[in-house]
């Protein structure tokens, strides 16, 4: 679970804060987008700092709040930590993150740290994330930790998922058992080998080979629906991320995109 971080605006804070980036300090400022407050008299002016951002909307939103919480809460504590709008809190909301399960994570934060500046922030869907330092490559280095998190430690990985009117929506693993399915044993072999064998082999996944493709066809009650059920029961706890989705789930092209 996130911890909920509410660091007060200590005057210790405040003068560490102000010894770090003391060339970048504005006494009394006008209170505009390229500050971040430190206390009612003093900014930080993060247009003086080199800055590397990203943004993500759709089905990545809460991927990156996700990610970038994780980040903040496993990274050093950072010196100060406030919001994008002056508040005295950073801003935060809850993601479901499995059936019945949700976190807290960050929608409105600045952390300060002695090397960067790292903030996030939402608007018209859009999650925003940048990262301000005296050099690039430091700013180019948060944002690459932060992609690789997105990728292999998003709240998605391994869950069972229903895919839906462009939201993914967390579900219970189906209770249905290899054993009932009825289908000719050499074809379940086969399915199985393509599936739960190839898919959990760690030699594949050693070398990066997970692209694999079956098609089911044939009239109703033939054991399609049933199949897919016993593969999503099959690779419970394994790590195997698996979506079900319908013919109308894909309501446009770019749901397609989104999903995978």
């Amino acid at each position: 679970m996130i911890k909920w971080n509410k660091q007060s605006f200590e005057k210790e804070n405040i003068k560490k804060v102000e010894a770090q980036y003391k060339d970048y300090v504005v006494e009394k400022p006008e209170m505009v987008a390229s500050q971040i407050k430190i206390d009612d008299n003093k900014s930080i002016n993060l247009a003086g700092l080199q800055v590397t951002d990203t943004g993500f909307s759709g089905l990545l939103n809460p991927i990156c709040k996700y990610a970038f919480a994780k980040m903040v809460n496993e990274m050093e504590k950072p010196i100060f930590f406030t919001s994008n709008s002056f508040s005295k809190y950073p801003g935060t909301c809850e993601i479901t993150t499995d059936v019945d399960k949700t976190e807290t994570v960050y929608d409105n934060a600045c952390a300060i740290y002695n090397d960067k500046i790292v903030t996030i922030s939402e608007s018209y869907g859009t999650v925003s994330v940048a990262c301000y330092a005296k050099d690039k490559p430091d700013t180019k280095k948060f944002i690459e930790a932060l992609n690789h998190k997105m990728i292999k430690e998003n709240q998605y990985r391994g869950k069972c998922l229903f895919f839906a009117d462009s939201s993914v929506i967390f579900r219970d693993t189906p209770a249905v058992g290899w054993d009932d399915v009825v289908m000719a044993k050499k074809h379940k072999d086969e399915i199985k080998t393509n599936t739960v064998d190839f898919l959990t082999n760690p030699k594949f996944s050693s070398l990066g080979i997970n692209t694999r493709g079956i098609i089911l066809h044939g009239p109703p009650g033939t054991g399609k629906t049933m199949m897919v059920k016993s593969l999503f029961n099959s690779m419970k706890d394994t790590g195997i991320t698996r979506v079900y989705a319908t013919a109308d789930t894909f309501t446009y092209a770019d749901v397609v995109t989104q999903l995978f």
